[in-house]
Protein backbone atom coordinates (compact mmCIF):
# COMPACT_ATOMS: atom_id res chain seq x y z
CA UNK A 1 0.00 0.00 0.00
CA UNK A 2 1.39 3.43 -0.83
CA UNK A 3 2.26 6.12 1.48
CA UNK A 4 -0.26 8.17 0.69
CA UNK A 5 -3.19 5.30 1.00
CA UNK A 6 -2.11 4.62 4.27
CA UNK A 7 -2.31 8.09 5.28
CA UNK A 8 -5.34 8.47 4.11
CA UNK A 9 -6.50 5.82 5.72
CA UNK A 10 -4.69 6.05 9.33
CA UNK A 11 -4.75 9.85 9.53
CA UNK A 12 -6.76 11.94 11.63
CA UNK A 13 -7.14 15.73 11.77
CA UNK A 14 -5.65 17.78 14.41
CA UNK A 15 -8.16 20.09 15.41
CA UNK A 16 -11.24 17.44 15.69
CA UNK A 17 -8.55 15.37 17.87
CA UNK A 18 -8.42 18.30 20.01
CA UNK A 19 -12.01 20.31 19.65
CA UNK A 20 -14.05 16.75 19.68
CA UNK A 21 -16.85 15.85 18.07
CA UNK A 22 -20.17 15.15 18.94
CA UNK A 23 -21.22 11.48 19.23
CA UNK A 24 -25.09 10.57 20.19
CA UNK A 25 -25.97 8.02 21.85
CA UNK A 26 -29.39 7.01 21.73
CA UNK A 27 -30.86 4.90 24.57
CA UNK A 28 -33.91 4.79 23.89
CA UNK A 29 -35.40 1.10 23.51
CA UNK A 30 -39.15 2.19 24.09
CA UNK A 31 -39.93 3.55 20.94
CA UNK A 32 -43.48 4.73 22.74
CA UNK A 33 -41.01 7.08 25.08
CA UNK A 34 -39.64 10.09 23.03
CA UNK A 35 -36.39 10.64 25.41
CA UNK A 36 -34.00 12.99 23.53
CA UNK A 37 -30.97 11.04 22.70
CA UNK A 38 -27.47 11.68 24.94
CA UNK A 39 -24.88 13.31 22.99
CA UNK A 40 -21.08 13.85 24.38
CA UNK A 41 -18.41 15.44 22.88
CA UNK A 42 -15.24 13.52 22.44
CA UNK A 43 -11.94 14.77 21.73
CA UNK A 44 -9.62 12.16 20.52
CA UNK A 45 -7.87 9.65 22.96
CA UNK A 46 -4.60 9.97 21.62
CA UNK A 47 -0.99 11.45 20.69
CA UNK A 48 -2.90 14.16 18.40
CA UNK A 49 -4.63 15.39 21.38
CA UNK A 50 -1.99 17.51 22.85
CA UNK A 51 -3.88 17.63 26.85
CA UNK A 52 -4.87 13.90 26.87
CA UNK A 53 -1.13 12.93 26.07
CA UNK A 54 0.65 15.29 28.40
CA UNK A 55 -1.77 13.83 31.17
CA UNK A 56 -1.82 10.60 30.07
CA UNK A 57 2.04 10.36 29.82
CA UNK A 58 2.91 12.02 33.33
CA UNK A 59 0.62 9.97 35.32
CA UNK A 60 1.21 6.44 33.54
CA UNK A 61 4.80 7.18 34.69
CA UNK A 62 3.69 8.06 37.99
CA UNK A 63 1.57 5.26 38.24
CA UNK A 64 4.04 2.57 37.06
CA UNK A 65 6.44 3.42 39.68
CA UNK A 66 3.47 2.78 42.14
CA UNK A 67 2.24 -0.01 40.72
CA UNK A 68 5.32 -1.69 40.25
CA UNK A 69 5.89 -1.27 43.49
CA UNK A 70 2.63 -2.70 44.94
CA UNK A 71 1.45 0.78 46.38
CA UNK A 72 -1.51 1.31 43.60
CA UNK A 73 -4.66 -1.10 43.33
CA UNK A 74 -6.02 -1.37 39.85
CA UNK A 75 -9.23 0.25 41.24
CA UNK A 76 -6.74 3.74 41.69
CA UNK A 77 -5.41 3.42 38.65
CA UNK A 78 -8.60 3.23 36.98
CA UNK A 79 -9.72 5.48 38.89
CA UNK A 80 -6.95 7.97 37.35
CA UNK A 81 -7.40 7.30 34.23
CA UNK A 82 -11.20 7.89 34.00
CA UNK A 83 -9.86 11.10 35.71
CA UNK A 84 -8.02 12.47 33.07
CA UNK A 85 -10.70 11.15 30.49
CA UNK A 86 -13.14 13.85 32.00
CA UNK A 87 -10.13 16.20 31.86
CA UNK A 88 -9.18 16.22 28.56
CA UNK A 89 -11.39 13.62 26.72
CA UNK A 90 -15.15 14.31 27.24
CA UNK A 91 -15.86 17.74 27.13
CA UNK A 92 -19.33 17.98 27.13
CA UNK A 93 -22.40 16.54 26.75
CA UNK A 94 -26.36 17.35 26.50
CA UNK A 95 -29.60 15.39 27.27
CA UNK A 96 -28.16 14.25 30.62
CA UNK A 97 -30.48 14.74 32.87
CA UNK A 98 -31.36 14.56 36.92
CA UNK A 99 -34.04 11.67 37.56
CA UNK A 100 -36.70 14.72 37.83
CA UNK A 101 -35.40 15.80 33.83
CA UNK A 102 -33.75 18.49 34.84
CA UNK A 103 -30.68 19.30 32.55
CA UNK A 104 -27.05 18.44 34.61
CA UNK A 105 -24.41 21.00 32.90
CA UNK A 106 -21.21 19.12 32.21
CA UNK A 107 -18.63 19.27 34.75
CA UNK A 108 -15.46 16.98 34.86
CA UNK A 109 -16.55 16.13 38.72
CA UNK A 110 -19.82 14.98 37.75
CA UNK A 111 -18.51 13.14 34.60
CA UNK A 112 -16.03 11.21 36.80
CA UNK A 113 -18.91 10.06 39.45
CA UNK A 114 -20.95 8.75 36.83
CA UNK A 115 -17.85 7.06 34.77
CA UNK A 116 -16.95 5.04 37.98
CA UNK A 117 -20.44 4.61 38.56
CA UNK A 118 -21.10 3.13 35.16
CA UNK A 119 -17.98 1.45 33.96
CA UNK A 120 -19.59 0.32 30.47
CA UNK A 121 -20.36 3.95 29.77
CA UNK A 122 -16.60 4.86 30.35
CA UNK A 123 -15.92 1.41 28.22
CA UNK A 124 -18.47 2.88 25.36
CA UNK A 125 -17.06 6.41 25.52
CA UNK A 126 -13.28 5.59 25.26
CA UNK A 127 -14.05 3.01 22.57
CA UNK A 128 -15.19 6.14 20.86
CA UNK A 129 -12.44 8.41 21.34
CA UNK A 130 -9.92 5.67 19.82
CA UNK A 131 -11.76 5.26 17.15
CA UNK A 132 -9.87 6.90 14.07
CA UNK A 133 -12.68 7.25 11.68
CA UNK A 134 -14.39 9.72 14.25
CA UNK A 135 -11.79 12.40 13.57
CA UNK A 136 -10.99 12.20 9.98
CA UNK A 137 -11.83 14.88 8.22
CA UNK A 138 -13.70 14.00 5.33
CA UNK A 139 -15.59 10.90 7.54
CA UNK A 140 -16.38 12.72 10.20
CA UNK A 141 -19.31 10.53 11.60
CA UNK A 142 -22.11 10.69 14.54
CA UNK A 143 -22.92 7.78 15.81
CA UNK A 144 -26.80 6.97 16.02
CA UNK A 145 -27.97 3.11 16.23
CA UNK A 146 -25.67 2.42 13.34
CA UNK A 147 -23.02 4.60 12.03
CA UNK A 148 -24.12 7.40 9.45
CA UNK A 149 -22.09 10.03 7.74
CA UNK A 150 -23.11 13.50 8.83
CA UNK A 151 -21.41 17.31 7.59
CA UNK A 152 -18.82 18.33 9.96
CA UNK A 153 -20.61 21.37 10.07
CA UNK A 154 -17.70 24.00 9.50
Amino acid sequence: MSISKLKKKFATSERLSQQGVWITCNLDEDPDDHAKPIRFLLARQGRTNRKWASQASRVYREQKRRIDAGLMSDKESLERTIRIFCNTVLLDWEGVEDDNGTPIPYNAEIAFKLLTECDGLYDYLSEESQELSNFQEEATREIVGNLKPVSTGN
